[in-house]
């Protein structure tokens, strides 16, 4: 099998980042696989039967670029699969090619783009609109939760069976068994009870929500630390957002170290108007830390409230408010959620990374296999190929 990928991950020309690694093991499943980027220029990256092709830094340049390598890499080998990991602009290269060479479409998603809470820009429901379009172009679908599936066929009436719920995988044995690098409470002995964040600072994830509900809580409990890692174009909204609470309200740049963040902190906080998976939050209950996380990604599909985690409604400040205080008030409470929660993470499907990988197969399998269905008996002859 030999495919064809579009990808927006720059980290994966970056020699032994967790991303390269990832694509190393998709190329371990085919005899080829070939992955066009588009959000970064260099030179070409090849290792065995992985080809990297960058294209540039510049949008415009990038896009032409892209086109041009992929139909070359078309046109001189027989590809059995065209995959790309976004549903909005990159199909505008890859769905043209899908039908000028007679090949399989599948288009990945990550995000759940049909959330009312997802038009909060201009580009935004431009990108809605592209997607609604391509993916009922795809053969294939993969999506990372059920939340996205279920939209996808009631909104776009795509049949179940064309679409593959794959999560994300986070290797939770190795979160369990990590060895912090710092104890939080050493280095903030100010914190009695630590809150954590940790999430790219941007307009999606609504984090002045939680910063508005910890100044409501501080101000009867000036012991308790919210601690947020990241950062993004929000990040000098934010730090103004909590002047006069600078003491209890902490800024930290991103950090590779999370699982010490995570196993340092009394809940971990995911306050976002839309998820697509919230892998965060996967990575925090796998840590044993209790978390708070607003009805999205994952939220009833692996946090059950009240059973491994808590879920509010959307923007609901009151309810946040309620929810830390009770956690905060009752430590006991806070470790069953926790150990749950540890629980719960830990028997979810895939549980191995060779296990996902299997699982991933499976996805390109099935596209090719139902494209095959749709075509056996149809005449049409795509693009020349040798």
């Amino acid at each position: 099998m030999r495919v064809l990928m579009f990808s927006l991950d720059p980290h994966i020309v970056e020699h032994s980042s967790t991303s390269q690694r990832r694509m190393e093991g998709y190329a371990s499943l085919v005899n080829e696989l070939s992955i066009v980027l588009l959000s970064k220029g260099g030179s070409i990256l090849r290792n065995g039967n992985l080809s990297i092709y960058p294209t540039s830094k510049n949008r415009a340049v990038s896009f032409f670029y892209a086109l041009f390598i992929s139909f070359r890499i078309l046109y001189k080998k027989k590809y059995d699969l065209i995959t790309t990991q976004d549903p909005f602009i990159v199909p505008l290269i890859a769905y043209p090619l899908a039908i000028l060479f007679r090949l399989p479409l599948q288009v990945q998603v990550h995000s759940t783009f049909l959330s009312p809470f997802w038009q909060e820009s201009l580009k935004n429901t431009l990108y809605q609109f592209l997607a609604k379009f391509f993916l009922t172009k795809a053969v294939f679908i993969r999506v990372v939760s059920e939340r996205i599936k279920i939209s996808i066929i009631e909104n776009l009436k795509v049949p179940p069976s064309n679409i593959f719920l794959l999560p994300i995988f986070t290797d939770t044995k190795r979160l369990v068994h990590s060895e912090p690098s710092f104890t939080m409470r050493v280095k903030y002995p100010h914190f009695d009870f630590v809150l954590l964040i940790a999430s790219r600072l941007v307009k999606q994830k609504n984090i002045e929500l939680a910063i508005n509900a910890f100044k409501i809580l501080v101000k009867e409990n000036p012991r308790m630390g919210l601690i947020i890692v990241g950062s993004g174009p929000c990040e000098r909204e934010l730090k103004e957002h909590r002047i006069g609470f600078e003491n209890n309200i902490v800024f930290e740049s991103w950090s590779n170290d999370l699982p010490s963040y995570y196993k340092g902190a009394d809940v971990f906080l995911l306050t976002s108007n839309y998820e697509g998976w919230a892998m965060t939050i996967i990575e925090a209950m796998a840590t044993g830390t209790a978390v708070i996380m607003t009805d999205v990604g994952c939220a009833g599909e692996v946090v059950k409230n009240g059973l491994n985690g808590v879920i509010i409604p959307i923007g609901d400040q009151d309810a946040l408010v309620k929810a830390i205080e009770r956690l905060y008030r009752d430590p006991t409470e806070r470790k069953r959620l926790g150990d749950a929660g540890q629980k719960t993470v830990l028997n979810m499907t895939p549980r191995t990374w060779k296990e996902y990988l299997m699982l991933y197969k499976k996805s390109l399998e099935y596209c090719i296999e139902i494209y095959k269905k749709e075509h056996q008996n149809r005449g049409i002859k795509g693009f020349n190929t040798r």
